[in-house]
């Protein structure tokens, strides 16, 4: 008798054991920051664009203007300052320096694979940013940018970059 409740009991414990291990949430990976030079691998044409425009360039006005002590800039000059994996500053996180591919569209890590950046939709779902003004106009403000006009602005290479034509 003694037995049988020992054999139950095994059971019962490796039952709620099993029942924990599989009703487990799994955690939903987050996005994190790659920076430009892994968007850079596929997407060559955009990248030497970028290259020559305002928002490449622009850290450079923020150290000519304030240097690194006023932090009051980094949101909007490098690539997710304040937010995790985003800037830290110019020795730790020297790749997220200036206005870059995710600052516009989004921390690229679970967006990224070839698989999954073929497919506009699979890269919404992993994180990929619609472009909107909404997206321009968290840096863009009244106040930082008061001539900023959204429609104007997604036409000027030299502010964005070239937009490739989407295949039909």
């Amino acid at each position: 008798m003694l037995k049988n409740k020992k054999w139950l009991f095994i059971v019962i414990a490796i039952s709620i054991f099993v029942f924990i291990l599989l009703s487990a949430d799994e955690e939903e990976p987050k996005p994190e920051y790659v920076g430009y030079k892994k968007c850079k691998t596929c997407h060559k044409e955009i990248y030497k664009s970028w290259e020559e425009t305002t928002h490449a360039k622009n850290f450079q006005g923020v150290l000519d203007s304030t240097g690194l002590k006023d932090e009051s800039c980094f949101p909007c000059h490098t690539v997710g300052f304040g937010e995790p994996g985003g800037f830290v500053d110019t020795t730790e996180t020297p790749d997220l320096i200036g206005v870059q591919c995710e600052s516009c569209h989004g921390p690229g890590s679970l967006y990224k694979k070839f698989s999954i950046m073929k497919d506009h939709e699979k890269c919404v779902e992993n994180g990929l940013y619609e472009q909107t003004a909404e997206v321009c106009t968290r840096c863009h403000t009244e106040e930082q940018s008061p001539d900023f006009n959204y429609e104007e602005a997604v036409k000027d290479i030299k502010g964005i970059h070239v937009i490739p034509e989407k295949d039909e």
